[in-house]
This record gives structure tokens, C-alpha cells and sequence, in this order.
């Protein structure tokens, strides 16, 4: 949860420069207030539903336990993010020279997938998944 609000409060502090800027500046933006469109606002409601029905499915096909442990592996992994930028902010570049080197460098250009995992990657990783 500290995650989320950290993250909130910096994406409020980063609109608020934005509305600044472009209102009361009048200096312009970095292309505008980001804005909910309607693709933005039918798509919520579309994948709410179908991931639902995809972890009710998997609950019935896998288990619950499997679901589980496959939850916690997807949050700990978004978690590595925030954990790796609250570690830089809280410590400066003290773990720059672990996080240079790639030790997983996997490219998909099929599906458009790239995966790049340095040493810090992995140490935030583990943090975040505990």
C-alpha cells in the first residue's frame, strides 16, 4: 500500500506542475493534461470482466493455492519497479554499479516482448517479495 501512495502522491505532484504550467504559466505542457478518453473509459469494464472470469476459471482449473502463489510471483514482480525506484531515491546512485550489466536479456520481437534483468533487479526483487 505504501507503494500505491507514493506513486499516487508523485503522479498528483506531476499533474499539478502540468495544470502550472499550462494555465497559470501559460507557458504550455509536455503535451497536455493527460485525459480519459471513451476508448480509455469501455475498456475498464471489458477487461475488469474478463480478467474475473479468468482468475474465477483458473481457481477452478489450477486451484486456489496455484492462483495464489501466481498472484503474489505478478505483484512482487510489478513491486520490483517501485522498490528499485524508492531504493534509488532513498540511496542515490550508491547501487549503480550493480545495476549496469545485464544477467537475463531476453528480446521476443514476435510479441514484442524485452526483458532486462540486472543484479539490483533481482535484489529488488527479492525485497519486494518478501
Amino acid at each position: 500500500m505504501l507503494i500505491i501512495a507514493i506513486g499516487s502522491f508523485k503522479s498528483l505532484e506531476e499533474m499539478l506542475k502540468q495544470i502550472k504550467s499550462i494555465h497559470i504559466d501559460k507557458t504550455g505542457g509536455s503535451g497536455g493534461i493527460e485525459q480519459m478518453n471513451f476508448n480509455d473509459a469501455w475498456q475498464f469494464p471489458v477487461v475488469a470482466g474478463c480478467t474475473l472470469c479468468g482468475l474465477y476459471f483458473s481457481m477452478e482449473y489450477f486451484g486456489k493455492d496455484a492462483v495464489n502463489y501466481f498472484l503474489m510471483a505478478y505483484i512482487a514482480a510489478g513491486g520490483t519497479t517501485g522498490i528499485k525506484a524508492m531504493m534509488q531515491a532513498f540511496f542515490g546512485n550508491s547501487f549503480s554499479a550493480y545495476d549496469k550489466n545485464y544477467l537475463i536479456d531476453i528480446n521476443v520481437k514476435l510479441v514484442g516482448l524485452e526483458l532486462q534483468v540486472t543484479l539490483f533487479d533481482l535484489f529488488c526483487f527479492f525485497i519486494s517479495s518478501i
